[in-house]
């Protein structure tokens, strides 16, 4: 499986960027990117303000809890629909 890539080098390609090093393309190429995710991180970090991976979201336990929370509805009221 592939390696997500360190916070320092979404930092240091948002800075280059930022200080005119050169475009994404350029940038991308310099640090070994694609270009696709230069621009992915560089609009990320104009959207949020921060170089930061965002979070995956929940894990484990957790992101079953809607599942189950149907689930037992269904249970107990087997006619129930996505309408009701």
């Amino acid at each position: 499986m592939a390696q997500a890539y360190s916070d320092d080098l979404r930092q240091k390609l948002i800075e280059a960027h930022q200080q005119g090093d050169g475009s994404l393309p350029v940038l991308a190429q310099r640090f070994h990117v694609s270009v696709g995710w230069a621009r992915k991180v560089s609009a990320a970090f104009y959207r949020s303000g921060s170089w930061a991976r965002p979070s995956s979201g929940p894990r484990g336990p957790r992101r079953f809890q809607s599942f189950f929370s149907i689930s037992s509805k269904l249970t107990t009221r087997p006619n129930l629909s996505l309408s009701s």
